[in-house]
């Protein structure tokens, strides 16, 4: 309730369980800020029953509670008040609580509606809180937390085909691969930024065996646990999974290809140094050779340091040709 008057609730009861149970449960609501419609405190003598309990009690009632017990349910008036109540539910203005005192046959009517059973009617304290919480419209549920970090993370590049940490996983090695100019990846304590976001070892295990076997990478293993026990030692990245993340990191990739191409076929470059000419990142630069060495377009001789290329495809010329 949000408009600070006090909700209406009205208590239909056998006569039989005013005593043991639903004077001091009705006391319970109004001390805590219920305003608790109850027989024996609204209606004096000469009053209507009709109108005092249809008319003023159930009327106005945001909630109804029915107390079930042996001798409720036999009672032809408080099924007369049930029958009012559901009215009213069925309009949308009224909430039925049921309260189980004893394990009686609940009426069919209700077997639909969540109970509110009463243990001990002596101590009912948590039972007392979820029929508070019904009444005002609360809930015990826990409030909604921050994500984890590695959840919230988003990564560079997102292949459709991988799940989120996959993706993570995959960045943090090709970062790596840029800082270390090298298309295998050593130092696996690259990816302790995507444990640190709350991946757990098991969630890194199981990437890197995806990533290996969907062939984005490839895995050298060792015997012995490795890196946080995934058996790992070193890991190579292919180079058409590089590229996709190359195209997202650097923005000049396509302007870079395009003056390769051109170095290679106009101006006759053949070794590293040639083809540092194209400036920027070199991780760019000898992954661009690679791709071209992968699809067939250059023949290359890799040495330590460095690399020469010995052949050109008529292919390369007529990309260059064409475009």
């Amino acid at each position: 309730m949000t408009t600070g008057i006090p909700p209406k609730v009205f208590i239909s009861h056998a006569t039989e369980d005013k005593n043991r149970f639903v004077l001091s449960f009705a006391e319970a609501l109004r001390a805590n800020g219920v305003d608790a419609w109850l027989d024996k405190w609204e209606m004096l003598p000469g009053d209507s029953l009709v109108d005092k309990i249809f008319e003023e009690g159930i009327k106005w009632a945001s909630a109804f509670i029915v107390v079930l017990s042996n001798a409720s349910v036999t009672k032809p008036w408080v099924r007369e008040e049930l029958n009012a109540g559901f009215v009213k539910r069925v309009s949308g203005k009224c909430r039925i609580i049921p309260v189980l005192l004893d394990n009686c046959e609940v009426p069919e009517c209700l077997r639909s509606t969540l109970w509110q059973r009463i243990g001990n009617p002596s101590d009912y304290k948590e039972e007392f809180k979820q029929i508070l919480n019904s009444i005002f419209g609360l809930s015990d549920k826990p409030a909604i937390g921050a994500p984890p970090a590695h959840a919230a993370a988003v990564p560079l590049v997102s292949l459709p085909s991988l799940h989120k940490i996959d993706n993570l996983v995959l960045e943090a090695l090709c970062e790596e691969s840029v800082r270390m100019n090298d298309i295998i990846v050593t130092d696996l304590a690259c990816l302790d930024s995507v444990a640190s976001a709350g991946a757990t070892d098991n969630d890194i295990r199981d990437s890197l065996k995806i990533l290996h076997d969907e062939h984005y990478v490839e895995l050298s293993r060792v015997l012995g646990p490795g890196y946080r026990n995934t058996g790992v030692s070193h890991i190579r990245i292919q180079t058409h999974t590089f590229d996709t993340f190359a195209r997202a990191k650097w923005p000049d990739y396509g302007a870079t290809l395009s003056r390769l191409v051109s170095g290679l076929v106009n101006e006759g470059w053949r070794s590293k140094a040639d083809i540092e000419k194209l400036g920027g990142a070199e991780r760019l630069r000898d992954h661009l050779v690679r791709l071209l060495e992968a699809h067939g377009h250059i023949q290359i001789s890799w040495y330590f340091g460095g690399y020469s290329v010995w052949d050109i495809s008529p292919r390369l010329r007529r990309i260059l040709t064409d475009a």
